[in-house]
């Protein structure tokens, strides 16, 4: 028979039994505690952090900054008294909800009170839970799920007619690609409403907190697309201010990733960040001079194709390249890791020509590194996108400024052996209006040609194929 929902504040069995017998079962034993014993040696050594004010901050941003968290791993807590959930916390659907305005309509709706459901649980519990330490606010927030399922459970039991109305609801959340908490819980109690009024006995193990049941299927889901990616950056053997760092820079992408048109399900929660490594081992002028490298490869790939009338892949590409370097400046800034200086410089370094003395050994005897526009925009737009105010953003973000067009962004840049903003340039693209596509294909090919080695073959793009191909779009 169908459980009512477990107490707000009740811990989930997730524990399953392990034959001994079975030398896979209890290989993975051994690996979950061994992981288990690295979260604990992490714990310790984010207490020690406590004695340094630097620090102090970032913990108490996890709220990891209490007793919760002790030489000797999680102390016990008091017990608590359960406090009664909020009202506004609950759902405010029913059945009738879903007969008045149809299950299309309310899976909209479900499916962006699940995400702002998400977004109000403190980042800090997450972090927490990947540690092991207990989080009320977690709990209460999936206990509210369980609620759910057993209000409109009842209800169908009440009208049973109306079976096919949660079916339908269930589909509609698929086709939105809704959260997988939201989807479970409307999966779940349609499984157990059938079973009902089809009189089909239900297998042991199905009901309530149990291997199977509805809390054991959210905190499952829960762990699956954020607490394990949380747990996996605790488990890198780096120092312990780092990982805050990783960890912080972290919250920002949740929350982001989190938003309704950013909300994406079909992965766990990304928890590499090539480019936050790149600026921690690397100096500005270096950190310029890779970058500036990889895009010059990129556009020598892609640029040529790009406008043409079968190059939607390659503008694609192209604008991906663009759109994540701008999310990575986005989120580091954001989150406030001590690194907002050597960004800035980067816009900077971006922006000057740079000349680098090559020792005579080197296959280029000098490396004339011209303006990227291309990354410097970018960097700009995350910058301003973080919501700070910088000398970078001040002095470039004209360069960006979607009002003026092409013509603005020209004026602001000068010489040609340039990578090119290539936003304002395929936007005119898109039009037919093809002014600026010679002067990105001319001056990427001198960029390209001021870089090339002694062993390389000079390079000229074909702009009047890339012109003629043009007129056939």
């Amino acid at each position: 028979m169908h459980k009512a929902p477990s107490s707000s504040f009740s811990t989930a069995s997730t524990e399953h039994e392990v034959s001994m017998d079975n030398p896979s079962d209890e290989a993975d034993r051994e690996v979950e505690e061994f992981q288990a014993k690295k979260r604990d040696w992490r714990k310790n050594e984010f207490q020690q952090l406590l004695s340094r004010e630097t620090d102090k901050h970032r913990l108490h941003c996890f709220d990891l900054a209490t007793s919760g968290v002790s030489a000797s791993g999680v102390q016990s807590t008091s017990p608590r008294a359960e406090a009664p959930i909020p009202r506004e916390k609950l759902w405010e659907i029913g059945l009738d909800e879903i007969l008045n305005k149809g299950p299309s309509k309310v899976a909209c709706d479900l499916s962006q009170r699940s995400l702002e459901k998400l977004l109000q649980i403190p980042y800090g519990n997450f972090v927490r839970r990947a540690l092991d330490l207990p989080s009320d606010q977690i709990k209460t927030s999936l206990w509210t799920y369980e609620v759910l399922d057993a209000k409109l459970y009842f209800d169908l039991i009440k009208s049973p007619q109306h079976l096919n109305q949660l079916q339908d609801l269930k589909q509609s959340l698929a086709k939105l690609k809704s959260d997988p908490l939201i989807y479970a819980t409307i999966d779940y109690t349609w499984q157990e409403a059938s079973r009902a009024v089809l009189q089909c006995p239900a297998y042991e193990g199905l009901n309530g907190a149990g291997v199977g049941g509805l809390a054991f299927r959210l905190e499952a889901t829960l762990d699956k697309f954020i607490t394990r990616p949380l747990q996996e950056v605790l488990e890198r053997a780096d120092s312990a201010e780092r990982l805050l760092q990783d960890l912080q820079v972290l919250g920002i992408r949740l929350h982001n990733s989190l938003r309704p048109l950013e909300a994406d399900w079909s992965t766990p929660l990304n928890n590499r960040n090539d480019f936050l490594e790149q600026l921690r081992w690397n100096d500005v002028p270096a950190l310029a001079s890779l970058i500036s490298r990889k895009d010059m490869a990129l556009f020598r790939d892609y640029v040529p194709i790009a406008f043409t009338k079968d190059g939607a892949q390659a503008r694609s590409i192209l604008s991906s390249r663009w759109n994540q370097l701008m999310v990575d400046v986005k989120e580091c800034m954001a989150a406030g890791i001590g690194l907002e200086s050597k960004i800035d410089g980067l816009a900077q370094v971006c922006w000057n020509r740079l000349n680098f003395n090559i020792n005579s050994d080197r296959p280029f005897q000098a490396l004339h590194t011209t303006c990227n526009y291309y990354s410097l925009t970018a960097v700009v737009q995350g910058i301003q996108a973080s919501g700070l105010q910088t000398e970078c953003s001040r002095k470039y973000g004209k360069l960006i400024d979607p009002t003026g067009g092409y013509q603005a962004y020209r004026s602001g840049m000068g010489g040609s052996h340039a990578l090119h903003f290539l936003l304002p340039a395929l936007s005119a693209f898109a039009r037919k209006d093809l002014t600026y596509l010679e002067v990105v294909t001319r001056d990427l090919s001198l960029y390209i040609e001021s870089h090339r080695g002694p062993e390389d073959s000079p390079v000229r793009f074909n702009f009047l194929a890339i012109f003629t191909s043009c007129f056939r779009c």
